[in-house]
């Protein structure tokens, strides 16, 4: 976990972030690193960043969340955690999050803190199943997965639910998509219902 805004520079460098930002930090720190103090020092000053697909995704999640008033928290330039106050969704322990996939998709991803375990298990891997067969989305993953055909059942197994949209994306679409992915999210979880109450 990066602990200094340099650290935070190379891992967005390591993620392949080569925007004019991350460069001129890193050279800024090698100049500082490098150069003796009373040497002239470069201008490292960047132009404004225009506006990227990931600037429209993340304003057209926002407003989204503003008008269901959500709660939520913008950890970072492109994740967004929040809790869903839905009722149906009590004793699930949901964390929704919209982020920026290294090949550029926005992904709209909701775990549940909650584990599955025992026939409460069986019966959300046959959910999923029907689910997944039918094309409906997101998409419902377990961890650890149940097995195909035969073997051992792990002893409890977590729910995603995980859908995605390429960028760049107009903020129109966007917001469709999120207000599509929440619906049918909400909708699986119905059919699921919490562990213990199958």
């Amino acid at each position: 976990m990066p602990t200094t805004p340099l650290d935070e520079i190379i891992r967005r460098f390591d993620e392949g972030d080569r925007s004019p930002a991350v460069l001129a930090a890193l050279d800024r720190a090698a100049w500082t690193c490098w150069h003796d103090p009373w040497e002239t020092r470069p201008d490292f000053r960047v132009a404004p960043e225009e506006p990227g697909p990931w600037d429209t995704a993340a304003g057209a999640i926002r407003g989204l969340l503003e008008d269901l008033r959500w709660k939520y928290e913008q950890e970072d330039r492109c994740a967004f955690a929040c809790v869903p106050p839905h009722q149906a969704w009590t004793g699930l322990e949901p964390l929704l999050r919209f982020e920026e996939a290294g090949n550029g998709d926005l992904v709209f991803r909701l775990i549940l803190g909650a584990p599955f375990a025992g026939e409460d298990l069986r019966a959300l891997a046959r959910l999923s199943a029907a689910w997944t067969w039918s094309g409906r989305r997101p998409r419902p993953e377990l961890d650890p997965a149940p097995p195909e055909t035969g073997g051992e059942w792990p002893l409890f197994s977590n729910l995603r639910l995980e859908d995605r949209i390429p960028l760049p994306a107009s903020g129109k679409a966007v917001e469709q998509w999120v207000k599509r992915c929440m619906v049918e999210a909400h909708r699986f979880l119905e059919l699921a219902g919490a562990p213990g109450k199958a």
